[in-house]
C-alpha cells in the first residue's frame, strides 16, 4: 500500500514536468486546455499583409480557389489559370488582417451553426506566408445587425459621428480557437472595395479573376501602338521622367498633345471587361486582319531602360449592331496568350469610346514641336528692328545656369552696345 502514494506523487510530478516542457516549447498550454477567448477591441490575427504569398478559399457554392503571388503578380490557379484581380486579393488580405472583435460568443452556447451562417453558407479562407506557413484560417458566417466603428478614424469635425461598418460572424478554424465565435467589423478600404466582403465571393469567385485589359499599368509604358485596317499610329517616349515627353513616331514624327496622352494612358488603365470567359465559352476566329477590328499594343519601360515585348489587346467586331460588348483577347507573346476572352463595353460614353485613336486627335495643336528642356537660346525681333537675344548661361556666382537677355535697336543704340544686357525675367521666360 505504501507504493500507491509514491506512484501517485510520481505521476503528478511527471505530469507537471510534461506541462512545464510543453509550456516552454509552445509558450502556452492552449492545445491541452483550449485557448481563452480574445477580448473586445482586439484583432483575431496579427500578421504583416505584405508577407502573404498564397490564399486558399472554399466558397459557399463549393468552388475552391487557389491564389498565389509570383514575380510580383497575383495569379489565380483554381478554378482557372489566369491573372487574379490584385485589388480584390488585397481587399481580402486587408479584411483578414483587420478582424476587430466587437463581441464574443461561446461555441457551446450555439445550438445550430446554420443560424450563424456557418454551415452551407459559410466561406472558408486560409492565408499562407511566402514560406507556405499558415497565417490565418477562419470561417466567415452571416452578417449581424451590430455596427462597428474604426478606432483609428480621425475626424476633422468632432461633432460629426464616425462612419460605421457592418459586422459578421467569424469562427477561427485553428484547433485552439474553435471554441469561440466572434462578431467582427467588416472594415472596407474605399481605395480597394466599396462592397461588403461577402459580395466578393459571389458568382463562383469570378470577381477574383482580373477584368482589366492591361494587367500592368500603362503609366509605365514607353510605346503604345494602335493598328486598324489601313492605319498604324505609334507614340513613344524614351524614359519615365517628366522631361521625356511623348511624341508621335508613326506615321509621322510629330509632337503630341499632353492632354490627349493623359487621356490615352488613363483610358487604357481604366479599360476593363464586364465579364471574363474561358476560351471555350466563345468561338472566335483566328486573329487575322480580316477577322478583327483593331489592336492596341503596349510596351513597358524596363529597369535597364529597354522596352518589354508588346502586350497586345485584339478587339473583335461586335456580334451584331445591338451588342453592348466586344470580345477581346490578349497576346503576351507571339506564342503565348491569356487563357480568357474579355467582354469589353462599347458604344458612346464607354471607356473604350473615349480613348483617342487618330493622329489628328493625338498630335499637338501648337505651331512648333519643341522639347522645352532642350531650348538654350531664343532670338526675337519685331517690325521696328528691335531685337532680343535670350541665352541660357552659367552663372559663376550661383553655380547654375540662368537666362540672360540682350536687347538692342539699330537706331537707338548709337554706341553699338545693347540697350540692356543682364538677367532675364524668369517669369516672362516661362510664359514664352
Amino acid at each position: 500500500m505504501r507504493i500507491l502514494p509514491t506512484l501517485f506523487i510520481t505521476l503528478i510530478t511527471a505530469g507537471l514536468g510534461f506541462l512545464a516542457v510543453m509550456h516552454q516549447l509552445n509558450g502556452n498550454l492552449h492545445f491541452i486546455f483550449g485557448a481563452p477567448p480574445l477580448k473586445n477591441g482586439e484583432t483575431i490575427y496579427q500578421f504583416d499583409p505584405t508577407n502573404v504569398g498564397s490564399i486558399h478559399i472554399l466558397n459557399n457554392d463549393g468552388t475552391r480557389g487557389k491564389i498565389v503571388k509570383a514575380g510580383g503578380s497575383w495569379l489565380i490557379k483554381e478554378p482557372w489559370d489566369d491573372y487574379a484581380d490584385a485589388r480584390t486579393v488585397r481587399s481580402l488580405i486587408d479584411f483578414s488582417a483587420r478582424l476587430q472583435i466587437e463581441d464574443v460568443i461561446k461555441r457551446e452556447d450555439v445550438e445550430n451553426l446554420t443560424e450563424f451562417g456557418l454551415k452551407k453558407d459559410k466561406i472558408e479562407v486560409e492565408l499562407f506566408d511566402k514560406q507556405g506557413d499558415s497565417l490565418c484560417h477562419f470561417k466567415m458566417g452571416r452578417y449581424t445587425s451590430w455596427r462597428g466603428f474604426d478606432p483609428n478614424y480621425k475626424s476633422e469635425d468632432p461633432t460629426k459621428p464616425p462612419p460605421s461598418f457592418p459586422t459578421l460572424i467569424i469562427q477561427p478554424a485553428e484547433e485552439n480557437q474553435e471554441a469561440y465565435l466572434y462578431v467582427c467589423s467588416d472594415f472596407a478600404n474605399p481605395n480597394l472595395r466599396t462592397v461588403k466582403i461577402r459580395d466578393l465571393f459571389s458568382s463562383g469567385l469570378r470577381l477574383f479573376r482580373d477584368h482589366r485589359v492591361f494587367y500592368n499599368s500603362p503609366a509605365f509604358a514607353g510605346e503604345i501602338t494602335f493598328r486598324e485596317e489601313n492605319s498604324e499610329i505609334t507614340i513613344k517616349r524614351k524614359a519615365l521622367s517628366e522631361t521625356d515627353e511623348w511624341a508621335i513616331a508613326k506615321p509621322y514624327e510629330l509632337a503630341s498633345s499632353p492632354e490627349t496622352i493623359n487621356k490615352i494612358i488613363g483610358g487604357l488603365a481604366a479599360l476593363q471587361a464586364n465579364a471574363v470567359l474561358d476560351e471555350s465559352a466563345l468561338a472566335l476566329p483566328d486573329p487575322l486582319p480580316d477577322n478583327i477590328n483593331f489592336t492596341i499594343s503596349v510596351r513597358y519601360i524596363l529597369p535597364d531602360g529597354s522596352l518589354s515585348r508588346p502586350i497586345t489587346a485584339i478587339f473583335y467586331p461586335p456580334e451584331n449592331d445591338q451588342a453592348s460588348t466586344i470580345p477581346v483577347i490578349i497576346l503576351e507573346a507571339p506564342d503565348k496568350k491569356r487563357s480568357a476572352v474579355l467582354l469589353v463595353p462599347r458604344g458612346p460614353g464607354t471607356v473604350l469610346d473615349n480613348i483617342p485613336r487618330s493622329v489628328n486627335l493625338i498630335r499637338s495643336r501648337t505651331m512648333t514641336s519643341l522639347q522645352v528642356s532642350q531650348v538654350e537660346s531664343v532670338k526675337i525681333s519685331d517690325f521696328t528692328g528691335r531685337e532680343a537675344d535670350l541665352t541660357l548661361e552659367m552663372n559663376p556666382h550661383e553655380r547654375a545656369r540662368r537666362w540672360y537677355a540682350r536687347v538692342g535697336h539699330d537706331e537707338l543704340s548709337t554706341s553699338g552696345r545693347p540697350d540692356y544686357d543682364g538677367p532675364a525675367n524668369i517669369f516672362q521666360i516661362n510664359e514664352l
